[in-house]
């Protein structure tokens, strides 16, 4: 197989998967990466299914625990889906699960066999060459960031081999002379056991023995802090012995070094006496600030500013961001990192209470340990100079901006060989800058989460019984995501958990500020209240920008520059709104987030708290309505697109805009502008129909239809559009209610009929949604009378969809794939849409599954392309639907899980979900599962008197327990099943529940009543074309004949439904047939 068409999985240091150019570093969850690791790490990559699961869901009951794992497994398969001809990497049995050696590789197999190959290899340059291979692919720990128990098991054992190959290649390297590249093993080895005196005792002899006893001194100090900080107990002797010696060696080399340097007298002595107990020796600079907490989610950048820092060509990087979201303390992780290596010297110097940019000179010559001789800058300069390579480490460079940047400039200008990390609210504008935005901590639910960490860990510090529990967890999420993961509005609302419990924090987070306050005294005072560090940041701000940043503020919403410049800044200057921005950019007051190609710029909330507070009410308002006016210009300039092809794009922009359309909404409704805000909601009502999932539209909607004053019509037309919101979020009562109220309102407008006809349709389809024939008989007429509708194309195919139900309007074979050409000769995608869901139903109805499955790809296609969920999810239930019929329970698991998903969004597809996983269940073998999921549907549904849904989870129930060989309570389902549907006036669903019942009772004994009503039955699926109806029915009417004695006809019945289940495809329905048949031909 071609190496570009196999997965290359690396599992040391995390997880991550390579073939060619695609990469996957993250499954659907932390348990599908240990079973796909664990597959991978052990060969012959193949399990029992049973095994699998009790080992990875060994707390749940078994068949929890098997459907856990067919998730992860499809999981798995889908993530890794293989392009053809490339064979699968999953190979999915009934009874195991494995992996297809010939489709991947992974560094762990590689590490092992190298491992293996050192371990028989009797010839030191071979071993040397395999045990180095082993050593370059361990990079890192065995599946970092995840912890089964499996993991750690496997995470130690790799480690140990590792440890074993650097021991051998230290010896190697040391019996070949090679000192240098055994020190680079015997370091790794130290970091790798950070508190075994071993390796450590031979780096520093070796360091000694070179005759370098400054870098023996800091891994020696270096080890001792650890140690004793670790393990809370003094370092070994043996240990502090070596120190000491390191100690006096240091100090007899230093004074060689000065006896043999000529001294000058235009630069200051910086060598030290002696090696004292800090890292950077040769500058007698103080020790870094020692934090107070860890660094917390910071690690991508930190490794990020080190890489920055590692290129020589990098000489300024700044850390730009809000007050509070944490640069210093990335800053010192920097420096700290910086200083444990022996490459620069790295010289702190904060900058918070210097207030005249000409202190700087002074300030770095204190960070050098020098006194002051003359000009503070030039000495700097000179200091600095003697130096091979220093980093200077600015911290709170702002309040010293913009006079310090041209100083800044020319200390990079006259040190060729120093670099420079500024930490600063505003960046330096210089030639040289590196712009470091730091955003604020990323917050989730999951244990990782810093936002999360960094909450607890200060928590702890005020309460020590404070705990993260499964409880609390979600409260505690929310409120760091609504203190928008600052560090310092978390550690500021952590330190007042001992007075407000998280929850009362959440309840009173629209007023943040007034309890984001601590009065610590170890703390600068600019940090102590989240308001003061606003207050200072925006107070440097242009007065441009100041506005600006209230001006976004009245809305939560992400703005592009075109936005901003069509609502607040259509007379100004163009260039004055762009540099307003970049003011609140640098400031760290503003975010940029990337979206479809575009820059569009959001506002933390605890930003646009304060931004409000420094709005008065008339300044809000007319802010409000600008939006607004430019929000009702676009409507009515964008309304043709929503007719029209462009349907995607017009709701793409209201959807970049949403925050400003409620907003716009909002201020209308307040303001009581019926007119204005009902003229404004018909022209976005395809925008309210295909976004109806969203919580706002229903309850703005309702809202809105009880504002006095509108004109009839438009209050037709707002009720029209809120009786299709609640249709299709399938609330019929409230939905039915509104339809009689427009029809009563549409009767008085006889010069709108096409008012009238939507009335009378939407009163129609309720009344067929629940089978209420009466009404439907009463109002078909007036609306059949209005088919053709030329006026209204839209109305004119939901009247041809409708047509379709009514059982005395009886229309041609290709009723409904002419309207499907009708649709598709408009330009119109939703009337599309509808007609592809109709004919999807009619298809399946008459067994044309292939054809039904094409239709329902096109619908999906067309739902995504429109974002509409609810579409999509309707298009998925038929294809999973199609999917069980054909057999297809793997396609159908898959189905089942991202439906799963989908509903976790809409919130309406469970029952639905239900009874299918019921139908899924019977089909894999698993009736007690089966019966289970139909029980619970009874339970769901008995207490609304849902005759429709009764009959149906009846019916499933019925024929779980046929599965399972009981057929007297499987009749007793059918007959609960068959009361349920005489409720109704639905010759379809009163007929599906007749052939389960008749035929249960033919399987019982032999029943001549049975068979006769079976066989109307199939007269009746026959009429309608109903072929997968048909099939059963038949295959029901062979066992009555059977029992009767009837065999001829028994096998002619057998016989069709066989040729009928064929033709579908109903690969299950066919076997039960066959073993029928199998089963008379004993006979």
């Amino acid at each position: 197989m071609a190496l570009e068409s196999r997965w290359y999985f690396q599992l040391f240091g995390g997880f991550e998967a390579r073939c060619g150019t695609r990469r996957v570093n993250r499954l659907r969850t932390a348990k599908t990466v240990s079973l796909l690791g664990y597959l991978i790490t052990h060969p012959p990559h193949r399990f029992p299914r049973e095994a699998l699961a009790e080992l990875f869901w060994q707390d749940m009951e078994p068949g929890r625990a098997r459907n856990n794992l067919s998730v992860a497994l499809n999981a798995i398969r889908y993530a890794f889906e293989a392009p053809e001809p490339a064979p699968p990497l999953l190979i999915a049995e009934p009874q195991s699960v494995g992996l297809n050696r010939a489709a991947f590789d992974a560094d762990v197999l590689d590490f092992a066999d190298a491992i293996a190959l050192a371990q028989q290899a009797s010839d030191p340059s071979a071993q040397y060459q395999y045990y180095l291979q082993a050593v370059r692919l361990y990079t890192g720990e065995f599946l970092a960031g995840y912890y089964d128990l499996w993991i750690v098991d496997a995470g130690v054992q790799f480690q140990l081999q590792y440890s074993e190959a650097l021991k051998r290649l230290t010896e190697i390297d040391l019996q070949q002379g090679n000192r240098v590249q055994a020190i680079e093993w015997l370091h790794r080895l130290v970091a790798l056991h950070p508190t075994d005196a071993e390796p450590l005792c031979t780096l520093v002899g070796l360091y000694l023995d070179e005759g370098r006893p400054e870098p023996a001194y800091q891994v020696c100090s270096a080890w001792i802090e650890q140690y004793q900080r670790e393990q809370r107990r003094r370092a070994p002797l043996t240990v502090q012995r070596l120190l000491l010696q390191c100690q006096q060696l240091g100090s007899r080399h230093a004074v060689l070094a000065r006896r043999s340097k000529r001294a000058r007298s235009d630069k200051p002595d910086l060598t030290a006496p002696a090696l004292p107990a800090t890292p950077r020796v040769e500058t007698g600079a103080p020790e870094l600030p020692q934090p107070t907490t860890p660094l917390f989610g910071r690690q991508t950048e930190l490794q990020s500013l080190l890489n920055l820092l590692q290129r020589p060509e990098t000489r300024c990087v700044s850390i730009l961001g809000l007050g509070g979201v944490g640069k210093t303390r990335l800053a010192i992780a920097v420096a700290q990192q910086l200083a444990g290596s022996s490459e620069c010297t790295v010289l702190w110097v904060p900058l918070a209470g210097i207030l005249n940019p000409e202190q700087m000179g002074e300030a770095i010559l204190a960070a050098l340990g020098v006194s002051v001789a003359y000009d503070p800058l030039e000495q700097a300069i000179h200091c600095l100079r003697q130096l091979e390579r220093v980093v200077l480490v600015l911290d709170n460079m702002e309040q010293l901006l913009p006079e310090a940047s041209a100083i800044i400039a020319r200390l990079l200008e006259s040190v060729p060989y120093c670099q420079m990390l500024i930490t600063s609210r505003v960046p330096l504008t210089i030639d040289a800058e590196i712009r470091f935005h730091l955003e604020p901590l990323a917050c989730s639910d999951a244990p990782e989460c810093p936002a999360l960490q960094l909450f607890v860990h200060r928590a702890q510090q005020v309460a020590q019984d404070f705990r993260l529990t499964e409880q609390n967890r979600n409260l505690i999420t929310a409120l760091c995501q609504s203190l928008d993961g600052i560090p310092l509005a978390l550690e500021l609302a952590a330190s007042r958990v001992n007075v407000l419990s998280p929850r009362q924090m959440l309840e009173q987070v629209s007023h943040r500020l007034s309890w984001l306050k601590t009065h610590r005294v170890d703390i600068p005072a600019r940090h102590r209240e989240m308001r003061t560090v606003l207050e200072i940041t925006c107070a440097s701000l242009p007065a441009d920008a100041q506005r600006l940043l209230r001006q976004m503020a009245v809305v939560p919403a992400a703005w592009s520059a075109d936005t901003l410049r069509e609502i607040f800044y259509t007379e100004a200057p163009a260039d004055s709104l762009l540099e307003s921005l970049e003011s609140l950019l640098g400031a760290g007051l503003i975010q940029r987030v990337a979206a479809n190609g575009a820059v569009l710029f959001r506002m933390l909330e605890v930003v646009r708290e304060h931004a409000l507070e420094q709005m008065t009410p008339d300044e809000q308002r007319a802010c409000r309505s600008q939006i607004a006016a430019w929000v009702c210009v676009q409507a009515d300039a964008r309304r043709a697109q929503s007719r029209t092809e462009q349907l995607p794009q017009w709701l793409a922009f209201w959807d970049a805009h949403r925050e400003c359309l409620q907003d716009a909404l909002q201020l209308l409704l307040e303001q009581m502008q019926t007119e204005t805000l009902f003229e404004l909601i018909v022209s976005l009502d395809r925008y309210f129909l295909a976004r109806c999932v969203l919580p706002w539209v229903e309850a703005f909607l309702t809202q809105a239809i009880q504002l006095p004053n509108g004109t009839p019509l438009m209050r037709c037309r707002l009720l029209r559009l809120l009786t299709g919101v609640y249709f299709k979020r399938e609330s019929f009562e409230t939905s039915r209610a509104l339809a009689h109220e427009m029809l009563a309102l549409a009767e008085t407008l006889p010069e709108s009929p096409e008012t009238l006809g939507w009335a009378l349709y939407w009163v129609v389809q309720h009344a067929l949604t629940e089978r209420d024939w009466a009404t439907v008989h009463h109002y078909w007429e007036r609306l059949w009378s209005m088919y053709p509708c030329h006026e209204d194309f839209e109305l004119h195919i939901q009247i041809h969809y409708l047509a379709g139900y009514i059982p005395w309007e009886r229309q041609p074979p290709d009723w409904r794939e002419r309207a499907v050409r009708e649709a598709f000769q408009q330009p119109d995608l939703l009337v599309r849409q509808s007609t592809l869901l109709a004919y999807s139903e009619a298809l399946m109805l008459k067994g044309d599954y292939e054809k039904a499955r094409l239709v329902c790809l096109e619908e999906v296609q067309l739902a995504r392309q429109l974002d509409d969920p609810i579409r999509v999810g309707s298009a998925l239930v038929s294809q999973l639907f199609i999917a069980i019929q054909q057999g297809e329970l793997e396609s159908a698991e898959a189905l089942l899980h991202a439906l799963r998903q989908l509903d976790l969004q809409v919130g309406r597809f469970a029952d639905t979900l239900l009874w299918l996983e019921g139908h899924w269940r019977l089909r894999r073998g698993e009736p007690e599962q089966a019966l289970q999921a139909a029980l619970e549907l009874v339970a769901r549904h008995l207490p609304y008197d849902r005759p429709h849904e009764l009959g149906g989870a009846w019916d499933l129930a019925a024929l779980a327990a046929i599965a399972q060989g009981d057929l007297p309570t499987a009749l007793r389902y059918a007959e609960n099943a068959l009361d349920a549907r005489r409720q109704q006036e639905d010759a379809y669903r009163l007929h599906f529940s007749k052939t389960h019942y008749y035929g249960i009772r033919a399987m019982l004994q032999p029943d001549p009543e049975a068979a006769q009503a079976l066989e109307a039955c199939l007269v009746f699926w026959q009429e309608r074309e109903a072929r997968p109806w048909q099939a059963n029915t038949l295959y029901y009417l062979a066992h009555a004949y059977k029992a009767l004695g009837d065999l001829p006809r028994a096998k002619s019945a057998l016989e069709e439904a066989i040729q009928l289940n064929q033709a579908m495809g109903r690969q299950i329905a066919l076997q039960q047939c066959r073993a029928l048949a199998d089963e008379m031909a004993t006979f």
